[in-house]
């Protein structure tokens, strides 16, 4: 049994917790199942409807310091906002927390792609083959993530956006629900791309695009990208 710390009591942990309580009634007692033991929130807003979605109460903290034996369990980050997914991934690293991958069962995740700790990749998302889905990022339901994309730390693909062949998104971007990034289309760090938008060029960091095809212009302050 894995053992999850959630980050956040959210829209976002409504739905993890029902991705784990899913993967709990499909197990057959031989393959993995899930336990969440501590929500860490400075919010309460959510944290019974969690309670009611996993049928248990798990232990509420307000800062991840309270939480007991932490090097048995694993952290999944429910927030939906890059930055703040990326701040609170950085901090818990120094406090020396470690990061689970959750990928539900009815994703596509091809053998050759590279998913990496922290990630949540969500129901019917698809990871091509030789894609590389970074550390902390969010691929969400319906999201197409193709053979040889690039997905940078603490990114946030929205529902049903469609990162074509050797697209790239930086590192703690955001792209938009229906959003499409056309084959070697890039976006940089810290990019935020608008529902529905096309990109179909290479744009740098700090921008904000919407449109097709995407125009914008540099907007966002470009922040730390590192891992440790």
């Amino acid at each position: 049994m894995i053992e999850f710390i959630l980050i956040g009591s959210g829209g976002f942990s409504l739905e993890v917790a029902e991705y784990i309580r899913d993967l709990n009634a499909h197990s057959d007692g031989a393959g993995n199942t899930a336990y969440v033991t501590d929500i860490v929130s400075s919010s309460y807003a959510r944290f019974d409807d969690v309670c009611s979605i996993l049928g248990y109460q798990p232990k509420l903290h307000e800062t991840p310091i309270s939480v007991k034996n932490k090097f048995e369990k694993k952290v999944l980050i429910c927030l939906g906002s890059p930055e703040v997914r990326h701040k609170n991934f950085l901090e818990l690293k120094g406090l020396g927390f470690t990061f689970g991958t959750f990928v539900h069962e009815s994703a596509w995740v091809a053998k050759s792609a590279r998913v990496d700790e922290g990630a949540i990749i969500c129901p019917f998302a698809f990871i091509g083959a030789m894609a590389w889905v970074g550390a902390n990022s969010v691929i969400n339901t319906r999201a197409t993530v193709g053979h040889d994309v690039r997905v940078g730390v603490s990114a946030v693909l929205s529902p049903h956006c469609d990162m074509n062949g050797a697209s790239k998104c930086g590192s703690v971007s955001f792209i938009g629900a229906g959003a499409i990034l056309d084959p070697s289309a890039e976006i940089g760090d810290y990019t935020k791309v608008s529902s529905g938008a096309v990109v179909k060029q290479k744009f740098g960091d700090g921008f904000l695009l919407a449109g097709s095809p995407a125009k914008g212009r540099e907007l966002f302050k470009v922040g730390n990208t590192d891992t440790e």
